[in-house]
């Protein structure tokens, strides 16, 4: 295994870790559709409660757009992670 297999892989472990940890928790929810996953843990933390996009969405406005605002209806803070391969060192996207 090389290091960008490595780093995939442990990036997948940390997106179905929070995915399982919201679906095992009172009121938690995972909604994936278009390569957004939006991960509602129910606790009014940030990272707790992040969305993923795991893929490009055909319809990127529209895809984040639903994972807001199902965060923004139960009033939860949340952060968005854009887990897309990048081509740049350390994942930052230019």
């Amino acid at each position: 295994m090389d290091e960008n297999e490595l780093i995939a892989r442990a990036d997948a472990n940390y997106y179905d870790s929070m995915a399982s940890l919201a679906a095992t928790a009172t009121a938690g929810e995972v909604a994936e559709r278009d390569g957004v996953r939006a991960v509602v843990s129910a606790v009014p933390v940030a990272w707790l409660n992040p969305i993923f996009v795991m893929r490009p969405p055909r319809e990127p406005v529209a895809a984040i757009r639903r994972a807001i605002e199902l965060l923004d209806a139960r009033g939860l803070p949340f952060v968005v992670h854009d887990c897309r391969p990048s081509p740049s060192p350390g994942g930052i996207l230019h």
